[in-house]
């Protein structure tokens, strides 16, 4: 059964801006150990950033309870993550999870509030075998 969307229908007084965002949630709960991010993932765009942000999994279930090809949208999903991985230099997920990322403002001091330096993402490096590690003002990976 869908649910009503109250939220979506009517705005609550005084409820806007109440929260945690997604990239602040995920990267809190990743520092504190194995996560896996889902809830409101509508791409494999999502799933590679909820990875980049330190989930170890990602899943969705609506677009693909949508979909009227599901494996096809499972497949457009993995090319999808295949493109972020190549446009970071990642040859895997595990080198995903290490690409360099810079995280902006409100973001990033919304992190800093809660103990967590965003520059540690921006400072980080894929291991690199035969070539040099490109910063995330190299490679473009903004959040």
């Amino acid at each position: 059964m869908e649910q009503s969307g109250i939220c979506k229908r009517r705005k609550i007084a005084g409820f806007r801006g109440v929260g945690l965002s997604s990239v602040v949630a995920l990267a809190e709960c990743a520092a504190a150990g194995p996560t896996i991010a889902s809830g409101g993932l509508r791409s494999g765009l999502d799933i590679a950033k909820a990875i980049a942000l330190g989930a170890k999994l990602g899943g969705a279930a609506m677009p693909f309870y949508k979909s009227s090809d599901a494996a096809a949208l499972a497949a457009e999903w993995r090319e999808q993550i295949r493109t972020a991985m190549f446009l970071c230099g990642a040859k895997n997920l595990s080198q995903l999870a290490q690409s360099p990322l810079t995280i902006q403002n409100p973001t990033a001091e919304c992190l800093r509030q809660r103990g967590i330096e965003p520059a540690m993402f921006a400072t980080r490096a894929i291991p690199s075998d035969s070539h040099e590690a490109r910063s995330s003002h190299e490679t473009g990976n903004y959040i």
